[in-house]
């Protein structure tokens, strides 16, 4: 199997996916531990919530939550929306129609007919061709 990147052969190595294996169950282990037959406690809140020794790193967890809604409704979605509008708008609607097949073909066109218009007829590529080559 190639690597995509570099085109060297790409190598799996077993001791790193042992240690991805390890890290996994040791996070189950402790999720296990942590949260044990009642992952709810009595009022309703997490166990993680009510254990005095993570109940900060809960909160901070939990407010990085909205945190990343808010950043992604008043960062990245407006970010899209305006990256959408240049693709669209500005470079195909106005650099490509307007200025590619409008002004520059127009010129190319204008510049060509006076330039091998011995007869007052506008000729299409195919015609040109066939007008030289006669």
């Amino acid at each position: 199997m190639q690597n995509s990147i570099s085109g060297h052969p790409a190598r799996s190595s077993s001791a790193r996916a042992g240690m991805r294996k390890v890290g996994a169950l040791a996070a189950i282990f402790a999720a296990r531990s942590i949260y044990g037959k009642t992952p709810v406690a009595e009022d309703g809140k997490d166990m993680l919530e009510v254990n005095e020794q993570t109940a900060d790193v809960f909160a901070l967890a939990n407010a990085k939550l909205y945190w990343d809604e808010t950043y992604d409704r008043f960062i990245i979605t407006p970010f899209n929306r305006f990256g959408r509008w240049l693709a669209e708008r500005l470079d195909w609607a106005f650099w490509h129609d307007f200025v590619h097949e409008r002004i520059l073909k127009d010129a190319y066109n204008a510049v060509e007919s006076y330039r091998l218009d011995d007869d007052d007829t506008r000729y299409s590529g195919s015609e040109l061709v066939v007008r030289n080559l006669t």
